[in-house]
């Protein structure tokens, strides 16, 4: 469990060793809680799910890192929408949220939210990709609801949660369970794959969409990863380590 930093709230927060055992302990259940939540977690979260301000003195910022503006002080307690995933940084996970009482959005280190239970959330652990197409669904069973089809070599935000086979990822922005099988930490691309090149300065996107948070803008002449899937106009590819989405007018092949 990280503990709070000065940098992201304003008060210091005191734990006991006690306190941190307990807390510790929790996480190593956190499958467990995650499941029963039905996928209100912090690391798992969809756009439909809200999630509760765990600390006092939590700073809501204008982007993902301790260098951003404060938007806003939440108190502990506070509810939040989650809408999308903002990426590490500064030794943060990031959530982008919506203040419910105020309809202020803004970025929070995700260790600073819970569950309305409190429960700890699964943790992620990198980028994985699928070997085949992969249905991710809504439980860790193949008897689940289908939320989408990934395509071979889609990259996945991976979490340390894995039951019955199947693992907690989150896919363009949306949460769900994978067969485990078919996820691998290298990528067929990795070795000679395709790549593409940027035409100008283009926003570099979450989701397939024009209205979709934008991750960071990717400059004139960057080189990218194309991982083989498409939405309409927008080219599913990989920068830096991140996963996002371009539009394919700013990309030549």
């Amino acid at each position: 469990m990280a503990l709070a930093d000065t940098n992201d709230v304003v008060r210091p927060l005191q734990i006991s060793r006690r306190s941190m055992m307990k807390g510790l302990a929790g996480l190593a259940l956190a499958g467990t809680s995650a499941t029963q939540l039905g996928l209100a977690s912090p690391a798992t979260a969809r756009s439909t799910d809200s999630l509760i301000v765990n600390t006092s003195g939590v700073r809501l910022r204008s982007g993902a890192g301790t260098s951003y503006g404060v938007v806003a002080t939440l108190a502990k307690g506070t509810e939040v929408r989650y809408l999308a995933d903002g990426g590490t940084a500064n030794g943060y996970r990031w959530s982008k949220v919506l203040v419910l009482a105020t309809s202020r959005q803004g970025y929070v280190a995700a260790n600073f939210l819970s569950a309305p239970d409190g429960s700890s959330a699964p943790v992620i652990i990198g980028t994985m990709y699928t070997t085949a197409s992969v249905n991710l669904r809504s439980g860790p069973s193949s008897s689940t609801t289908v939320l989408k089809v990934a395509p071979a070599n889609s990259a996945v935000q991976a979490s340390d949660t894995v039951q019955n086979g199947f693992r907690y990822v989150i896919l363009y922005g949306l949460a769900g369970w994978m067969a485990d099988a078919y996820l691998s930490t290298g990528n067929s691309d990795d070795q000679g794959g395709n790549y593409a090149t940027t035409t100008a300065n283009v926003n570099f996107r979450t989701e397939p969409s024009g209205s979709a948070p934008i991750i960071q803008v990717i400059p004139a002449g960057a080189r990218v990863q194309v991982l083989h899937t498409q939405a309409g106009d927008y080219i599913n590819v990989n920068y830096n380590g991140r996963q996002g989405w371009i539009h394919k007018a700013y990309l030549t092949f």
